[in-house]
């Protein structure tokens, strides 16, 4: 029997075969850039434009507006939900707009020692 538990807090899948062994894996998260018009989208209108499910969702980043003037937002999401997101980019035709799509969120750390 597997068995896969999913801390959403961390962002941590654990898969075990049995009470003895098991392996956790962090899911990375991604940034997702969209363009709605008009109005501010919410975290429930872009799950349902994009065939999202809301737990892939970071609901704590929220939806961010990254250009007013190009009504640009983007929202956090698990890397799980690329593959759909793409192809529905795709139906949409927007998937040649270069401001659109998945970008990376790589960690931001200090580099080099502290100064003192």
């Amino acid at each position: 029997m597997v068995a896969v538990v999913l801390t959403k807090k961390y962002n941590r899948v654990t898969i075990s075969s049995d009470r003895r062994s098991s392996i956790t894996v962090t899911m990375e998260k991604l940034l997702f850039q969209f363009r709605q018009k008009l109005s501010t989208p919410t975290i429930e209108s872009v799950c349902e434009t994009f065939g999202l499910k809301t737990e892939e969702v970071d609901a704590e980043y929220g939806v961010v507006q990254t250009d007013a003037n190009e009504g640009l937002f983007v929202v956090m999401v698990d890397e799980i939900a690329r593959t759909r997101i793409d192809e529905k980019l795709k139906l949409l035709g927007a998937d040649s707009d270069p401001a659109v799509g998945i970008f990376s969120n790589p960690r931001i750390e200090p580099f080099g020692p502290p100064i003192k």
